[in-house]
């Protein structure tokens, strides 16, 4: 176990106590609750935001790690590795930033109550395990001069990356809580980062053929592939979970202003926005001496 505490974190001062507010769900009588800061600035009224660069924030890991290792013999040699850890923090920031636009969602959803941020870090990936092996084909030896040249010196290798999806909140996209940040506020009564991407795997193969030319230069020729088996690794989807309307046709008997679902089209929730990347191969020579 790690445990890191008086981690640095940004939180806006300029704010006023908030109070409990209620919106509908469009086409619902659900009504959801969430805490509303008033639109006066206490400290400085002139001023919108006042940024406090504060010492205050924690993050706890736990983990245990598992390595098997077998040693070059008999043309074989493996290594692998397995991770099951937790991340628990409240939104620390390790790196300073300056907040206004993107920045934002870096931000605490409630400056006033940070325990409403205490969930899975943006970097918890429960389980993980690596494999990676090199395989000598080196059993042409024993053939004749003629079969050696064509089967000799092949050499087999690659890496198998299998993770845990990292975790994601829903959001809605615009300033629920009106404390002058539209990129923090969850979908409300939702924990942070209660959401997962799916799991990722990668295998990366690679295929050389060694020539010797002298005693100490050898010539290789490379084929290698990332991704080989072309899975769509998912890296990031659209985190808007609810939007705002006060269009009574759209919110129906919810009541305007309400909160509509985005579940329809190429933006809505959950929906793949990025992955890792598809399947990419390449050709290599190298002359090692």
């Amino acid at each position: 176990m790690v445990k890191g505490t008086h981690l640095p974190r940004w939180r806006d001062i300029n704010l006023s106590t908030p109070t409990a507010a209620s919106i509908g769900i469009a086409g619902t009588n659900t009504v959801v609750t969430y805490q509303l800061f008033p639109a006066q600035r206490p400290i400085f009224p002139g001023f919108d935001r006042i940024f406090l660069l504060a010492s205050e924030a924690n993050s706890t890991y736990h983990g245990m790690a598992v390595q098997l290792n077998k040693r070059f013999s008999n043309n074989f040699q493996f290594l692998v590795g397995y991770t099951l850890a937790r991340v628990i923090d409240d939104r620390p920031e390790a790196v300073n930033f300056n907040p206004g636009g993107p920045n934002d969602a870096l931000l605490l959803s409630d400056s006033f109550n940070p325990r409403a941020d205490r969930g899975p870090g943006v970097e918890d990936a429960r389980q993980r395990l690596v494999l990676n092996a090199v395989w000598d084909l080196n059993y042409a030896n024993r053939l004749s001069r003629a079969r050696k040249a064509i089967l000799g010196g092949w050499e087999l290798s690659g890496i198998l990356a299998v993770q845990s999806g990292l975790p994601y909140s829903g959001l809605v996209n615009f300033d629920l809580n009106n404390d002058g940040n539209s990129q923090s506020d969850r979908t409300p009564g939702q924990p942070r980062n209660i959401l997962r991407l799916p799991t990722t795997v990668s295998l990366d193969p690679r295929l050389t053929r060694n020539l010797a030319i002298k005693e100490r230069v050898q010539l290789q020729f490379i084929w290698e592939a990332f991704n080989v088996f072309n899975r769509v690794n998912i890296a990031d989807v659209r985190t808007t979970q609810f939007s705002r309307s006060t269009s009574a046709i759209a919110c129906g008997i919810a009541g305007t202003p309400c909160l509509v679902p985005q579940n329809t089209g190429t933006t809505a929730f959950g929906i793949p926005a990025a992955t890792l990347g598809p399947r990419i191969m390449q050709v290599a020579i190298k002359l090692v001496f």
